[in-house]
């Protein structure tokens, strides 16, 4: 943290990695429990790049993120979901609704209606999220592997096992040829 004060009072080009270093921080924090000083690092990171940077910046939008994600561990999911769908938003301007940057936030907003019983707002993003990378990635990419598994732990949360395990089957497949059958995923 000192490290961080002392590049914030200086005047040099190093500044553009302040809102980095808040996240490196907070995510340390929240890999060693605090979450609370975790939060608290991201809304200083995310303080300090909006108001250095244009406010759909990435780096606003990966604190978004990391915000999302935190609050989706304490369980707060409705805070997670306006995380990361202001993290789509910053996405949607900078790069288009079909960049494989929006894909991923489409994945974390998809899982998190799993956690909210919301299975249409689920497979709508989830969906979205694997047209995208379908579209862009190759078919056996661990990326479009994961996102049927994501597609399979919809379909058993929502009751639906046969789907289930089709995706997880699907993913299965993807993963073992992509990352390899030892691979802990």
């Amino acid at each position: 943290l000192k490290a961080l004060d002392i590049n914030m009072k200086s005047d040099n080009q190093n500044k553009s990695s302040i809102p980095e270093n808040y996240l490196l921080v907070g995510k340390t924090y929240a890999s060693m429990g605090n979450e609370e000083e975790a939060g608290r690092m991201f809304e200083k990171g995310l303080n300090f790049a909006m108001k250095e940077y244009e406010t759909h910046a990435p780096r606003i939008a990966a604190l978004y993120d990391e915000m999302g994600k935190l609050f989706c561990e304490q369980g707060r999911y409705e805070d997670a979901i306006i995380c990361h769908e202001k993290g789509l938003g910053i996405r949607n301007k900078l790069f288009g609704p079909d960049h494989l940057e929006t894909a991923n936030s489409y994945e974390n907003i998809g899982y998190i209606y799993i956690y909210l019983g919301r299975e249409k707002d689920s497979f709508e993003n989830l969906q979205r999220c694997l047209t995208i990378r379908e579209k862009e990635l190759p078919k056996n990419d661990p990326a479009i592997g994961q996102v049927h598994k994501a597609l399979g732990e919809a379909h058993h949360t929502f009751g639906r096992p046969n789907d289930a395990l089709v995706s997880y089957t699907i993913a299965l497949d993807i993963l073992s040829k992509g990352l390899g059958e030892e691979h802990s995923e």
